[in-house]
């Protein structure tokens, strides 16, 4: 599900799609995924999706406008840990 923002518009249709790579490096597992993207150093996140299809982020602006996200639709924390 895409929570709809400015920062992510062109990415509603992009559901039941599964990360297979961020910033190149293939996933293992959704603990990986939460690694990677936290430690990301990059001006940009990409994350390679299934079916070909890829999503590009300014990070800091992803990163600032997460918790905007997360608070306009009640969500407490971005992960269950």
């Amino acid at each position: 599900m895409v929570l709809f923002d400015k920062i992510n518009i062109g990415y509603a249709d992009f559901t039941d799609l599964q990360v297979e790579r961020v910033n190149g490096v293939e996933l293992k597992n959704m603990q990986q995924l939460r690694k990677l993207i936290k430690s990301c150093r990059t001006e940009d996140l990409r994350l390679d999706l299934e079916k070909g299809k890829v999503i590009v982020l300014n990070y800091k602006s992803a990163k600032e406008e997460s918790w905007l996200i997360l608070k306009r639709y009640g969500i407490a924390s971005p992960t269950s840990r």
